[in-house]
């Protein structure tokens, strides 16, 4: 109850997503740091007892649902740090199913990249409004590449995504089965429209997966000892399925962002 406390999940509102009130560099710091709290305390708790199987799947349940729940909302919420606040409970709800599945190395990287990451967005909001509403003023600019073209792209990500989940720790195939496909979607969205240089986008996907395969494993070697094997320990597929089963579930249910309809219907003035 705690670490799901800390982390702000469920539908409702929680801490997570009232700090978009605040001043940006505080939701930066919360949402960097102390949201986070709660991911350590289950790794923690794991590390040295272990998950039984009961309480795992409990876990693994309850982030089910929250995902469900909050990735159409993060799409429908206009305001930018809405979004990204929405978003902080949908990845705690990711890293905790990670390690109640069995994968705490996972959840760790993922953990220190999330901070990151979402401490960057928090500072950069207010230029990445502007910067958006220039992209959608500027005419499309690049070449617009074909089917075939798209599908050597999605092959090349994909021949560069086996031989390290073959290779490397289960830790990294468990990974891979995420980003994976989500780098192929991204690649797949992006060039639908005309793209600059769409051999280095594909050259960068690539090489990114590569470098994430390969922090995954430093760390599977550096934090092994000190992380050992819960008690529960679900098969190297089971993280992605559940992210699939989500993303397929609430693209179809996705909403679009809602627009205020102003009422052009004159009002009659009030005598007297």
């Amino acid at each position: 109850m705690a670490a799901i406390i800390r982390a702000g999940l469920g539908r409702g509102r929680s801490w997570v997503t009232a700090t978009i009130s605040a001043p940006t560099s505080v939701s930066a710091l919360l949402h960097a740091g102390v949201v986070n709290a709660g991911a350590l305390l289950l790794l923690r708790l794991e590390t040295i007892t272990g998950a039984p199987k009961l309480y795992a799947l409990t876990i693994v349940a309850a982030c089910a649902v929250t995902m469900f729940l909050l990735v159409p909302r993060i799409r429908s919420r206009i305001d930018l740090k809405g979004q990204l606040a929405t978003s902080t409970v949908s990845q705690m709800a990711f890293m905790f199913a990670a390690i109640a599945l069995g994968w705490p190395i996972l959840a760790v990287t993922h953990l220190i990249g999330h901070g990151i990451y979402k401490s960057a967005r928090f500072m950069g909001a207010g230029s990445a409004i502007s910067s958006r509403s220039t992209l959608r003023r500027r005419a499309p600019r690049g070449s617009s590449l074909s089917v075939l073209s798209r599908l050597a792209g999605v092959g090349v990500i994909a021949l560069a995504s086996v031989p390290l989940a073959l290779l490397l720790p289960s830790d990294v195939s468990a990974a891979l089965l995420v980003v994976a496909p989500a780098a192929v979607v991204v690649w797949w969205s992006r060039t639908k429209e005309p793209t600059v240089a769409p051999l280095t986008l594909c050259v960068l996907f690539t090489v990114t997966l590569v470098i994430y395969a390969l922090i995954i494993s430093g760390a599977s070697l550096l934090l092994a000892p000190s992380m050992p094997t819960s008690v529960f320990h679900a098969p190297w597929w089971t993280l992605g399925a559940l992210l699939a089963a989500v993303v397929v579930t609430t693209r179809a249910h996705a909403h679009k962002p809602s627009t205020p309809v102003l009422n052009k219907t004159p009002r009659s003035p009030t005598k007297g």
